[in-house]
């Protein structure tokens, strides 16, 4: 081993201890920096600051650094536990302990999906052999040429709602199957509602919501997205703004195995009442369009009976994405 490894190593064992001391003293002194209005938001925050002011030449010493914050706080919450009923005044309480575990916890998970992805986004990455995936179009899919007399109906999830509730309960009753574009706030907050959508056949796509963002803020959410509804066979996205979409989030998504899914027919227009949006879709529907709901949208429930009827007196389909595929 050269100097000029073991001076590394020694730098590298310095800024390590500094951060240690420096986490321990602020949370021992209860600064109100880390402690006052305390969140898991503030102290992951606070963490991720820390560690961002000490520069690294290695990918693995930002693993060595979460690893030592990590014994240092676990060793922390074990002195909490044995003197709960004596506990030093400025100790933070369990709980916080815990929330600070789980704040480092996650940004190891998140240090750990971005080289996945930015492995994956290499020019040297291989794409997903998965059959399903050669048979959609890289382009931006708007709607699908196809010999099926079939429409997809698509509906954009971003919040909860008893819009939503009772357009499952309808979807449910006349045996049709969509797909659902669904935020990552409302995957992370709504488990037993996706679990349902799936339940009953439907398929589900990851909604974008947030403008503007980085290729690894793309990757980020596209990974989280598949961990939130465990499962890895997703692979639709859809943006709100397709204005937004740059060439090199195009392609970060095509390498990620995600497909992007726009719409022919965007039913979204809520000034306009149902009836005229109505007499819009049957006079311009043909197999093959993909049409854009919302489920926030209170005239759905007075134009998907009716539009769904409609498709059938012309014997045409009502599916999903990939079906039309």
């Amino acid at each position: 081993m050269n100097l000029n490894k073991l001076f590394q190593r020694f730098i590298i064992a310095i800024t390590v201890s500094a951060i240690l001391l420096f986490l321990f003293f602020q949370i021992s002194s209860n600064k109100p920096e880390l402690l006052d209005n305390f969140s898991f938001f503030t102290v992951k925050e606070f963490i991720r600051k820390k560690m961002d002011e000490i520069p690294f030449t290695k990918d693995e010493d930002e693993n060595v650094k979460i690893d030592a914050l990590m014994e240092t706080i676990k060793k922390r919450r074990e002195l909490a536990v044995k003197q709960e009923e004596n506990q030093p005044k400025g100790l933070p309480a369990l709980s916080e302990e815990d929330d600070l575990l789980n704040a480092i916890n996650d940004l190891r998970d998140e240090i750990k999906d971005l080289k996945s992805m930015n492995n994956a986004t290499s020019p040297t990455a291989n794409v997903s052999n998965d059959p399903i995936l050669s048979d959609l179009p890289t382009e931006i899919i708007t709607n699908v040429r196809t010999d099926q007399n079939s429409i997809a109906f698509t509906m954009d999830v971003e919040s909860n709602s008893n819009n939503l509730a009772k357009s499952l309960d309808f979807l449910k009753k006349v045996d049709k199957k969509i797909t659902f574009f669904i935020s990552l706030e409302f995957a992370s907050s709504y488990t037993e509602i996706i679990d349902n959508i799936i339940y009953n056949g439907n398929e589900i796509g990851l909604l974008v919501t947030k403008p503007n963002l980085s290729i690894e803020e793309i990757n980020l959410e596209l990974s989280q997205f598949k961990k939130r509804i465990k499962n890895d066979k997703v692979y639709l996205v859809r943006f709100s703004d397709n204005n937004s979409i740059s060439k090199d989030m195009k392609n970060a998504v095509e390498m990620a195995n995600f497909r992007i899914i726009s719409s022919n027919q965007r039913v979204d227009n809520e000034s306009q009442d149902s009836d005229e949006t109505l007499k819009n879709l049957k006079s311009t529907s043909k197999h093959g369009d993909i049409v854009e709901f919302k489920s926030s949208d209170l005239r759905l429930l007075d134009i998907l009976p009716e539009y769904i009827r409609f498709l059938g007196e012309k014997n045409i389909n009502v599916t999903t994405v990939l079906n039309l595929f």
